[in-house]
């Protein structure tokens, strides 16, 4: 078992610490990593000008990537509530429905072999700018559809493009967050998801009552369009 543990960065830490306070000779002392020191006796982040701007620029471009998935599973929910989506797209019903739902993820298992391919080859950069503008084209897409099969392709895109954020956002961020900083930031990448979801909620909540195709697919679909914008 300890064998194992030695294999993960904290357990290793953990049990080095054990050994330091357990031995009785001089030179068995732990002795912190350097990048714990750092996290340490660095200042908070808001006191230095360049991880101001560092995380300032890597919010939008990263951490909001997560906010697609929240955001477009509470908007399909809503917009099953909308009756001017329902009639438009002529009153899907049963496993109709639930494709509806179901092929986002679809598209995404379909580009599961090339997401962590193009983040490794090309960059995680790459990665979210490409899976931004696919998502982007869904998008687009998905405002224009004129019928259910042009809608469900639309969201399968938006599927496709969502694996390759969502595979390269967390590597970003991890590599580029200060020590210091580096466990909040990465967990603010979750919390993203139910800001994303609460902003779908209300968006489609907001335009339900608009007598037109605007409440049922473009005014939802717009705002997804600015956020994988932002990721891009």
């Amino acid at each position: 078992m300890n064998n194992f543990r030695r294999r993960f960065p904290a357990p290793r830490q953990s049990l080095l610490e054990k050994e330091a306070r357990t031995s009785s000779a001089p030179s068995a002392a732990f002795e912190p990593s350097k990048i714990s020191q750092l996290a340490k006796e660095a200042p908070s982040w808001y006191k230095v000008a360049s991880r101001r701007r560092l995380y300032g620029l890597l919010f939008p471009a990263a951490i909001i990537s997560y906010m697609t998935s929240g955001y477009d599973g509470s908007m399909m929910n809503s917009l099953q509530t909308v009756s001017y989506w329902d009639d438009y797209f002529g009153r899907p019903r049963g496993s109709t429905l639930g494709l509806v739902s179901a092929v986002i993820a679809l598209g995404a298992i379909c580009s599961t072999p090339f997401a962590p391919w193009v983040a490794d080859k090309y960059g995680r950069r790459m990665g979210i700018t490409v899976g931004s503008i696919i998502m982007i084209v869904g998008a687009i897409i998905q405002c224009e559809s004129k019928n259910f099969a042009m809608f469900c392709v639309a969201r399968f895109i938006l599927g496709f493009g969502l694996s390759f954020c969502t595979t390269a956002s967390p590597s970003l961020v991890s590599e580029l967050s200060h020590p210091k900083e580096r466990v909040a930031v990465t967990a603010v990448c979750n919390t993203c998801w139910f800001l994303g979801s609460i902003l779908a909620a209300w968006i489609t909540y907001g335009t339900r009552l608009i007598p037109s195709t605007v409440s049922a697919t473009m005014s939802p679909s717009i705002f997804r369009t600015s956020s994988a914008d932002d990721g891009s």
